[in-house]
């Protein structure tokens, strides 16, 4: 049959038998199911071989014969990790996997995290020196958990704790006496994502 011929064929077969038609004329094995999808909400949309999806959700059905191209292509404020099957470049090829079932699919997930990295933060603590008690104010302007740390002039630990911080203006008190601290000159740093981002030497007296 030549190509014409099949083409005029392929007009008249109805839509729902169309798919069936071309895996029988090109020999191609079943399809299947790709679903794609990242674990935050409106982190990302996909691209699928020329195909951009708007959203971080796809499913589609291709055929097993042919290798995809998958790119993640990531909003803002959101970092990429990798996919759930650990490679971590944004545009993969994949091979989908030859199944006899008829229900057969392939999952795969685009891990993100919030990112951080343009994050403005204030800090400030009061009074310094300090005798027993102090206030740490911390502004952001994302919600965020923050360590802070604090360390001796020789860089040995001596204190840590998680601070949930709320967009904006958050205010922390601490008594210095229940840290078991000696008297002298320490650093309180403030980390977010393992990132520094303020470091105060503050003066303590017991």
């Amino acid at each position: 049959m030549t190509t014409r011929k099949k083409i005029r064929v392929f007009i008249r077969i109805p839509v729902y038998f169309s798919s069936d038609w071309i895996i029988i004329t090109h020999k191609l094995k079943k399809t299947v199911e790709v679903n794609l999808r990242s674990n935050i909400e409106n982190a990302c949309n996909f691209k699928i071989n020329t195909i951009t999806v708007d959203g971080n959700y796809w499913s589609g059905a291709y055929f097993v014969e042919a290798p995809i191209e998958i790119s993640v292509l990531p909003n803002k404020d959101y970092k990429f990790i990798g996919w759930s099957n650990f490679d971590t470049n944004k545009t993969i090829v994949v091979f989908l996997p030859v199944n006899d079932s008829a229900n057969a699919s392939f999952e795969l997930e685009a891990i993100f995290e919030e990112n951080f990295d343009n994050i403005n933060i204030t800090f400030d603590d009061y009074p310094n020196p300090i005798f027993d008690q102090s206030n740490i104010n911390i502004e952001t302007d994302e919600p965020a958990v923050a360590l802070m740390e604090v360390r001796d002039l020789m860089g040995n630990h001596v204190y840590n704790c998680d601070l949930h911080c709320f967009k904006g203006k958050n205010s922390f008190n601490f008594e210095y006496s229940k840290m078991n601290i000696f008297s002298g000159v320490y650093f309180i740093n403030i980390y977010i994502k393992n990132k520094l981002y303020s470091s105060h030497k503050i003066i303590y007296y017991r």
